[in-house]
């Protein structure tokens, strides 16, 4: 907005009547400088509002910076709803993602409850800073630069007219005020929406909250040596830091407003560029009153008409402070958490939705994956290259529908750039046909059948094609839209998800070839099960019962199998220790190459002898779209031994790539207490810690690790994982002979060491 609209220069609005020893010289005049129009707060917040900056990123980075932010910080309403406009703005076509003023203001349009403005950018700095003398008063126009108070000065008056939007506009309004103030003034108690974690609207896990909180400001500062007379010059529309300052003095009862009402919608507000032109002011925290936490009143009415200032400047520095003001009930939005965040979106999946999608999901991992500096920070260029996968798309089918299964990849292939193990995605409204009996292993880059309950499919073998395809290039395709830190995590993502779930036809075919070169084939019509029909088969390498490993000669060992398919509860593993303990076994395997399905802290507790620590877990914590409102929250706690059942002999730990989250936590809590614990095995996957989901235009949903998960003494254990003392090469002979060669192996070890 432009600094002189509707207004002229405030020399010649001074009363030619103003005593004449107190008129404002020259310099005083300069000071104050022109000013917009004048006059009382009109109806609607959106008419105050002084747009800002635009950001310096590409309006696609932009436009997913400014949807985030509103969506965890403004909450406009609710995340269906915020999303679901983003995806009718981009249901056209925008080069570059530079939305049409028509399409943001439609976007805006579909928020709830009028807390969001559109705005135009504005690039303009701070001005320099002056000062004058009118009188006895000061005359302060704030800016960069240093202030020192004229002599002579009895009061001070700063005039905010026309003090843009821009970086460091906060600093220079408290260096303005500390002229006048001998003793620091409290700004209110701000209540925003916090974020611990990003809220799962997915699997409904309780880690993670939003909430309404406090969020504590420092006082504006004091530098004077005694408290002088203060003033501050507004008009309707200004920058949201100089109204939350007019705001913060005015309600302290310690500066006059003078020349237009003040609108508290504006002091509470904040600033998202949208594209090069365009962005959106938006309501990012409530201002309460620290005694009673009651909301500011909608407005802060004038104190002096804009035409009686001549006359106030002259009585100002006899003035004292105004009276205190009569608080009025706040009738405007208050901001409010998510009620109802997984609500499932509606199934349409048109170019916008697939868009949005895509560009929601960009902002959530911005703001709460907690990596990027750990596997690198590639996301932006895949979202690029994820966009020009659904425009192409979109072209193709003029606009209509996006085939769901080329969207359900083209998630995968965002989340690729995480490498991120638990990122997984979902159609609540694609056909799932269930899962297959197969547990394959990476060997020299084959896919290598381990445990199989297909017809014609048989330990040992090679797979060579799926569905037609070379296994190579199915692998290829299949790990580019998965996500994982590590290549063996990934080849058993890609294996769990693609091969023998997300199924996406109702039969599947497998091109074979035995171990020993006798047999190529091609095995076809493949039924899965249901999901509801399992018939115990599993995931796990081994679904070997827990008990002594006689079969193995070696009956004074205990085979403890910490995977779900053998362990399925607590009172299961309670009683497996209990009775190494009763054999008094002379040493115990513990097979963790499946995932447990029990309270692993609780198992952890009967094989360590003394008190142990958890991993540090790392919580984003976001109670500001600034980066001066982010945290990591620490947290670790100490576990007590179980003393009964409980285990303290020697110890081996088996492992592999697909030993994963949950799997790997129960593998660090061993490691990491210094109990003597052999590893054997293969590198876990490497991705640890509590995950969370958001819900996507479309009916789609996508997760991530919501957490930073480091060992007991911090250090990195993301992409590293649990790495054995005793690497087990693989061999398609074994498997093909029935052998587990990590069990042989732990075996002789333990045969070993006794």
């Amino acid at each position: 907005m432009g600094s002189t609209r509707g207004a002229a220069p405030l020399r010649n609005r001074l009363r030619a009547g103003m005593v004449a020893s107190h008129a404002p010289d020259g310099t005083a005049l300069a000071a104050l400088g022109p000013g917009k129009g004048q006059g009382n707060v009109e109806a609607g917040w959106c008419k105050h509002v002084v747009g800002g900056p635009a950001s310096g990123m590409s309006p696609l980075l932009t436009l997913s910076a400014a949807h985030a932010a509103i969506r965890q910080f403004g909450a406009p309403g609710t995340w269906q709803g915020i999303d679901l406009a983003l995806a009718h703005a981009l249901a056209g076509s925008y080069p570059g993602y530079q939305l049409s003023r028509a399409n943001l203001s439609a976007y805006v349009a579909e928020f709830s409850a009028g807390q969001t403005c559109l705005e135009s950018v504005s690039n303009a700095a701070l001005p320099g800073t002056r000062v004058g003398l009118a009188g006895h008063v000061a005359v302060v126009r704030p800016g960069i630069g240093e202030l020192t108070l004229p002599s002579g000065a009895q009061a001070v008056v700063i005039d905010l007219r026309g003090l843009p939007n821009a970086p460091g506009l906060r600093e220079a309004l408290d260096r303005a005020a500390a002229m006048a103030l001998a003793t620091p003034v409290s700004r209110p108690t701000r209540q925003v929406l916090s974020n611990f974690g990003y809220m799962d609207q997915w699997f409904a896990d309780p880690e993670y909250l939003q909430y309404l909180d406090t969020w504590p400001d420092d006082p504006i500062p004091a530098g004077a040596p005694r408290d002088l007379p203060l003033a501050l010059i507004v008009e309707p529309a200004m920058a949201a830091d100089s109204a939350y300052f007019a705001a913060t003095l005015r309600m302290a009862a310690r500066a006059w407003l003078i020349g237009a009402d003040l609108d508290m919608s504006v002091a509470e507000s904040t600033w998202a560029p949208v594209s090069d032109t365009q962005g959106l002011q938006y309501h990012v925290m409530d201002l309460l009153d620290p005694l009673n936490s009651a909301q500011w009143p909608d407005s802060l009415p004038e104190d002096v008409s804009f035409d009686d200032l001549a006359r106030f400047l002259a009585r100002l520095p006899v003035a004292g402070s105004p009276r205190p003001v009569s608080q009025q009930p706040a009738t405007r939005p208050q901001l409010s958490p998510q009620l109802n965040p997984g609500a499932l979106q509606p199934a349409t999946l048109g170019p916008g939705e697939a868009r949005a999608g895509l560009i929601i999901a960009h902002g959530v991992w911005r703001r709460f994956f907690t990596y990027f500096d750990v596997v690198g920070d590639t996301i932006d260029r895949q979202l690029v290259a994820a966009l020009a996968r659904v425009d192409a798309a979109a072209s193709e089918s003029n606009g209509g529908a996006i085939d769901r299964t080329f969207y359900h990849h083209t998630l995968g292939f965002l989340g690729h750039a995480l490498h991120d193990a638990h990122v997984f995605s979902g159609d609540a409204y694609s056909t799932f046909y269930g899962y297959l009996d197969l547990v394959c292993e990476e060997i020299d880059g084959n896919m290598v059948v381990r445990r199989s309950g297909i017809f014609g499919i048989r330990p040992g073998d090679t797979i060579t094609a799926v569905d037609g395809m070379p296994a190579e290039a199915w692998l290829a395709y299949y790990s580019s839209i998965e996500s994982a830190p590590t290549a063996g995590g990934l080849f058993q993502k890609v294996m769990s998800q693609w091969l023998t779930y997300n199924l996406t036809n109702p039969t599947r075919s497998f091109g074979v070839h035995s171990v020993d070169g006798s047999r190529s084939t091609v095995v076809a019509d493949v039924l899965p099960f249901s999901a509801a029909s399992t018939d115990g088969f599993g995931s796990a390498p081994s679904i070997r019962s827990s008990g002594p490993l006689a079969d193995f000669g070696a009956p004074d060992l205990y085979y403890f199998n910490m995977g779900y398919e053998a362990t399925p509860d607590d009172a299961t593993a309670l009683s497996a220790v209990a009775q190494a303990q009763a054999m008094n076994a002379t040493g115990m395997i513990v097979d963790m190459r499946g995932y447990p399905d029990t309270d692993h802290y609780l198992v952890a507790s009967t094989l360590i002898p003394d008190t142990f620590l958890s991993p540090q877990f790392g919580i984003p914590y976001l109670v500001s779209p600034d980066p001066a409102g982010y945290s990591i929250y620490l947290a670790q706690f100490p576990i007590s031994p179980t003393p009964s059942p409980s285990f303290s002999g020697p110890l081996v730990l088996l492992v592999g790539n697909a030993t994963l989250s949950a799997a790997e936590n129960f593998s660090m809590l061993l490691v990491d207490a210094k109990r003597p614990v052999h590893v054997v095995g293969r590198q876990t996957s490497g991705s640890d810690g509590n995950i969370t989901g958001m819900m996507l235009p479309g009916g789609y949903a996508l997760s991530f690790t919501g957490m930073r998960i480091t060992h007991a003494d911090g250090t990195r254990f993301d992409g590293i994982g649990i790495v054995p003392d005793v690497v087990v090469p693989l061999r398609a002979a074994d498997f093909a002979a029935g052998r587990d060669p990590e069990l042989e192996t732990a075996v002789r070890l333990l045969r070993s060491t006794n």
